[in-house]
């Protein structure tokens, strides 16, 4: 099949409204359908995107149609009561302790990742004693980041974005597979943010 091009469209900004909706759901099915991957079923192993079994992308179909800003209970009591609900699953899936605090979801896992870290980085410096939120970066004690030599760019992007800076960045071997060689790992201390990969 022919893929789709920007010249399959009409792509020039519109003066006026939407005028015939039909037409613009039928043009995206007939040109685009055709052009899609195949990454809802379960065994989907592209990227990191994961695969989807028929269930889940139902209730995504349908949440999508809910539209809710699950922010507070008071503005989507049915978002508050779930995600309630999965947070509790994972507390016993991951054997966490009851006084655990589960964070809210995110979009995905660049955003996980860049709360992880966020998260982390705001422990240490509890720990020690240093208010980050009201002092920032100047001035602050050194944390050390350790990751695999193959970590993915997410990762990267992560570290970056929240200022640890990248030459900052204890590298560790990895195996054939990807994996991180655990007995090539500096020695830790308090400190450290690990990131296993």
């Amino acid at each position: 099949h022919k893929f789709a091009e920007e010249s399959s469209f009409c792509s020039e900004m519109m003066n006026h409204g939407i005028r015939d909706p039909a037409s613009i759901l039928n043009q995206l099915h007939t040109i685009g359908s055709p052009c899609t991957t195949a990454g809802t079923g379960g065994r989907y192993f592209g990227f990191v995107t994961g695969g989807a079994l028929p269930i889940t992308l139902a209730t995504k179909w349908l949440t999508d149609v809910w539209d809710q800003n699950g922010a507070l209970h008071a503005m989507s009591p049915i978002t508050s009561t779930l995600e309630t609900i999965v947070e509790r699953w994972l507390t016993e899936l991951f054997g966490l302790t009851e006084k655990s605090v589960v964070a809210s979801f995110v979009s995905g896992t660049s955003m996980a990742i860049v709360c992880g870290l966020a998260a982390a980085r705001f422990r240490i410096y509890e720990r020690m004693g240093y208010d980050f939120n009201a002092r920032g970066h100047a001035g602050a004690p050194l944390i050390r980041i350790v990751t695999s030599a193959a970590t993915h760019s997410t990762v990267t992007k992560a570290i970056a974005l929240l200022g640890f800076g990248l030459d900052n960045v204890e590298y560790v071997a990895v195996d054939d597979q990807g994996r991180l060689c655990l007995d090539a790992l500096p020695a830790l201390d308090g400190n450290t943010i690990v990131i296993l990969q």
